[in-house]
């Protein structure tokens, strides 16, 4: 399983979204802990309930960033709301699987989220930081 512990190299130097990312984390900390004990007693509802207020909170984090794009007039804003949509794509889908067939899937989706979590950070969110410094790469904004 996945550790889910904030690493101080995450940092984007944005406030808002660091401090967003860290509440990210601590629920997919809490969603890990539910699903490795779905063996030891019944925490379907736990999982089901974290897992959802999760998806919430990610819309919740993804509309503060691409508002933030938005005011400072990012030039990666469509690239980056593209891998939004498609991050809440997956999620959903990856969700929806666990809620039908929780004892195989809820790896998969600490997996994905972990996966998704670090590459989103380091990629995309680390070029809007370089950028609200005055630091834009010159290379293209990564899809």
């Amino acid at each position: 399983m996945p550790a889910f512990t904030w690493n101080p190299a995450w940092e984007t130097g944005v406030a808002g979204i660091d401090g967003q990312h860290r509440e990210l984390l601590h629920r997919m900390a809490v969603l890990a802990e539910h699903i490795a004990e779905l063996s030891k007693r019944d925490v379907l509802a736990e999982v089901i309930e974290t897992a959802l207020y999760l998806q919430k909170y990610v819309d919740i984090h993804f509309k503060a960033e691409e508002d933030l794009m938005a005011k400072v007039g990012y030039p990666g804003l469509a690239q980056h709301r593209e891998v939004h949509l498609e991050m809440r794509q997956q999620l959903t889908h990856l969700i929806d699987s666990v809620l039908k067939d929780y004892d195989n899937l809820g790896f998969s989706l600490l997996d994905f989220l972990s996966t998704w979590f670090l590459d989103h950070i380091n990629t995309h969110d680390r070029q809007l930081a370089a950028f609200m410094r005055g630091e834009a790469p010159s290379r293209k904004i990564p899809k």
